[in-house]
């Protein structure tokens, strides 16, 4: 099971835009188009201080040939409506590594959009969508991953710490985004460097949305899948929009410190 639970829309996904730019493809050839339904997304629409949160299915389609995707979305007014939404077909832009960028310039009365910028890792999956109109703010994202974050492990009431790249967090909220799965991937809980659990999962962490991205705190919590583990003072943001986590928890006497970007 390591990395299939998040990472199923990764395996589809890590094909796209493979062709694209690449000289000794041929000129001309049909579209290639990957269509990803049912997709899990979790939408916090933000207007001052206030969020309402929506879970809601929707749909990316991708054209791998013309480098183009296009999203079909929904999330919640704060009169408690749900509004659904298919963006234009966007053009895609490479940033960095598996990092792309795209954007609605033609912001369609639909969803009463003024701006909009979006984001695609094409190896982890994760979607990323944020535009503005008369309500607010709405981001919109698929599941969250963190890869490869600075991780540093220290053993409580000592100096010494181990500081390494190998942990992987990944995110999914549930029930209705009171609490959320959190999925640890090479989990290294030591200052030997061992990693102690290929893939390591806690079902039911309780999840705070807000205006910046999520708040995750718990006294404790036990795994539910992998090896058995109980984490405690868990202290977990999700920030800059998603963006950027940062968090720390206990475990086996050690203090698990961790930070990373989306990039």
């Amino acid at each position: 099971m390591k990395k299939v639970f998040f990472y199923f829309l990764a395996i589809m996904m890590g094909l796209t835009f493979a062709a694209c730019g690449n000289d000794d493809e041929p000129k001309e050839k049909p579209d290639e188009i990957i269509s990803t339904d049912d997709i899990d997304f979790f939408s916090r629409t933000i207007h001052g201080n206030d969020v309402v949160f929506l879970n809601s299915k929707g749909s990316v389609v991708i054209n791998n040939t013309k480098g183009t995707i296009q999203l079909t979305c929904k999330y919640n007014d704060f009169e408690g409506h749900t509004h659904s939404f298919t963006t234009n077909v966007m053009q895609v832009s490479h940033i960095n590594g598996t990092n792309f960028t795209f954007n609605d310039p033609t912001m369609t009365a639909s969803y009463d959009g003024s701006t909009s910028s979006g984001y695609i890792n094409t190896a982890t999956g994760v979607v990323s969508f944020t535009f503005n109109n008369e309500i607010g703010k709405v981001v919109i994202t698929t599941y969250l991953s963190f890869p490869s974050a600075e991780s540093k492990v220290q053993r409580i009431g000592d100096s010494n710490f181990y500081s390494h790249n190998m942990s992987d967090y990944l995110f999914a909220p549930v029930d209705n985004g009171t609490k959320c799965i959190l999925q640890i991937n090479n989990f290294v809980a030591n200052t030997s460097g061992v990693v102690e659990a290929d893939v390591i999962q806690f079902l039911g962490l309780p999840m705070t949305p807000t205006t910046d991205g999520y708040i995750i705190q718990t006294d404790q919590a036990e795994s539910t899948y992998g090896s058995h583990c109980t984490i405690t003072d868990v202290d977990i943001a999700i920030k800059s929009q998603c963006m950027v986590i940062v968090g720390s928890f206990k475990c086996n006497g050690y203090q698990i410190s961790f930070t990373a970007s989306y990039h």
